[in-house]
């Protein structure tokens, strides 16, 4: 659970206000906020509020790719289907190609096996998967 708090201080005869949105690592922004007025004498009163979002699916990197094996030219087409709502893509197909799309395609004109490497990203968080069986005939 990702737990976001907020410590608010009023003087005494103000009014205040203050609104917690956009928290990271949440698939949709939510919002609350906080109001309150100081009628007693004190001098301040302190409002501490907690929140508690449930935890995001874990982020998980995945592919497919299509078609797995032909011959030269191959074009070869990356599917992501990686979970967690990564929100960048850094991929090495293999042969000094590289790509940041999220679903890139290159093509293979050496024969060989080929090994594919993705990275995700969302925020501070990545996963990485390596694959290799991209099989171009000789």
């Amino acid at each position: 659970m990702l737990k976001k708090s907020i410590l608010l201080t009023v003087p005494a005869g103000k009014t205040a206000g203050n609104t917690i949105s956009n928290i990271p690592n949440r698939e949709k922004p939510i919002s609350m906020k906080a109001r309150g007025t100081v009628l007693a004498r004190a001098l301040s009163f302190t409002l501490f509020i907690a929140l508690y979002c449930p935890a995001m699916s874990q982020l998980k990197a995945d592919f497919s790719a299509s078609p797995q094996s032909g011959c030269a030219p191959l074009i070869v087409t990356f599917n992501n289907t990686s979970t967690g709502n990564p929100d960048s893509w850094k991929w090495d197909l293999g042969g000094g190609v590289t790509s940041t799309e999220q679903n890139p395609a290159t093509s293979y004109f050496d024969p060989g096996v080929y090994t594919i490497k993705l990275i995700i990203y969302k925020g501070n968080a990545t996963d990485t998967i390596v694959k290799t069986g991209v099989h171009n005939c000789i």
